[in-house]
């Protein structure tokens, strides 16, 4: 009797101590989270990429984005900039955009999360323009934010919350304006004011997040440094409280900074002016491609970090194939995927010479990464072994 009452205390103390321990493993891992955050451009349908896509039957991008599907599945959540409608026939490139619905389908194919749609192409098409191209994307369940259909799509929809576990940011979009006006209209595109920013700050708080996110539609086409209308914007929403800054519109990247804004708490900040064009038929200089911007943040006992802030280059392949172009966006990492010592690779080999010249004389903090798809991995790109550190 008294072994067993012994050892009935004994198992008792020990699945106390167990219990103490997998609660202590449960904590640790969920202090632990981890959230990957991929940005990318200017998302662009111009004449010839709709001409190209058309196969007779339907529109076909299948070919868009094949080489970035094993990077946007890395991420937790891709984000872009939706610089096109979605009106319906007949289908528009520049000035006035509207995209077939099959690009809508194939963004979401190619594991595009989120889409902010404030720029100032979003009403091109009027209201009917905003509303139609709201209700496609709801119809695949692609998250989005910046337009909105109605005062009460607005007070509902805004800010859009990103979560992840433990992890919780707020994001915010908005735009210097738009090429039609939209004054007395039902539908509301968010435009950058700084009393309306400052309060949608405070009512981002409101909903605890770990963080604030603002992607800004700003600057001067085709400019490679930052306006002081930029720098200006940057610098309030920091004051007021935003942490994290990612820009569209110039069609070239713009630099990329990370800085400390409270050194007593660690609390940083980033800011990418531009990341330039994801896909277009834009062919300039340095309009051809475009910048990646990754963020991972770790969550450690309730405080947000930085764990990486980085970028990836990639170039729009404009490739003619049986009689017409295709579209491609390569990524860095598939530089050998385009004919090699053909002019298209070394249009290629210019944009990305170019672009990091150009990135490692302005950037504070930010540096390039190289995705290495077999280890499903990122790594920086002055790394010369892509073995963990």
């Amino acid at each position: 009797m008294m072994l067993n009452k012994l050892t009935e205390i004994v198992m008792k103390k020990y699945l106390f101590f167990l219990v103490l321990f997998l609660n202590f493993v449960s904590s640790y891992a969920q202090d632990k989270d981890t959230l990957k955050l991929i940005f990318i451009g200017d998302i662009m349908q111009h004449g010839p990429q709709i001409t190209s896509a058309w196969n007779g039957e339907s529109y076909d991008y299948s070919d868009n984005f094949q080489y970035l599907l094993p990077l946007f599945n890395y991420a937790d959540f891709v984000i872009g900039n939706l610089e096109t409608t979605f009106n319906g026939a007949p289908y528009t490139g520049y000035p006035a955009f509207s995209a077939p619905d099959d690009f809508a389908k194939a963004l979401k194919d190619a594991s595009i999360d989120i889409l902010v749609t404030a720029n100032n192409h979003s009403f091109d098409k009027g209201v009917s323009g905003v509303v139609r191209t709201i209700k496609v994307l709801d119809s695949l369940y692609i998250n989005h934010t910046g337009t909105f259909k109605n005062f009460e799509d607005f007070k509902k929809n805004h800010p859009l919350i990103i979560q992840k576990g433990n992890i919780r940011l707020a994001l915010l979009n908005y735009t210097y304006g738009t090429n039609v006006g939209i004054s007395k209209s039902s539908v509301l595109i968010n435009i950058i004011d700084t009393n309306e920013i400052k309060d949608d700050i405070l009512l981002a708080k409101s909903y605890n997040p770990d963080g604030i996110i603002i992607f800004f539609h700003w600057g001067e086409e085709y400019k490679r440094l930052p306006n002081s209308f930029q720098t200006d914007v940057a610098n309030f929403c920091f004051r007021n409280g935003a942490n994290y800054l990612i820009g569209s519109h110039p069609h070239v990247i713009q630099p990329m900074v990370k800085n400390i804004l409270d050194s007593s708490n660690n609390v940083e900040s980033v800011v990418y002016y531009s990341l330039g064009n994801f896909i277009s038929n834009q062919r300039g200089i340095n309009t051809d491609g475009g910048a990646i911007a990754y963020l991972e943040f770790t969550k450690n006992q309730n405080k947000l970090d930085i764990n990486r802030a980085g970028y990836l280059l990639s170039w729009t392949w404009k490739k003619f194939v049986n009689d017409k172009y295709v579209y491609i966006n390569v990524p860095s990492w598939e530089f050998n995927k385009i004919d090699p010592n053909s002019t298209d690779q070394k249009a290629m080999k210019t944009f990305l010479d170019s672009s990091r010249n150009f990135l490692n004389k302005y950037n504070v903090g930010i540096n390039e990464y190289y995705f290495d798809k077999n280890k499903n991995k990122l790594f920086p790109l002055d790394t010369k072994s892509f073995d963990d550190k």
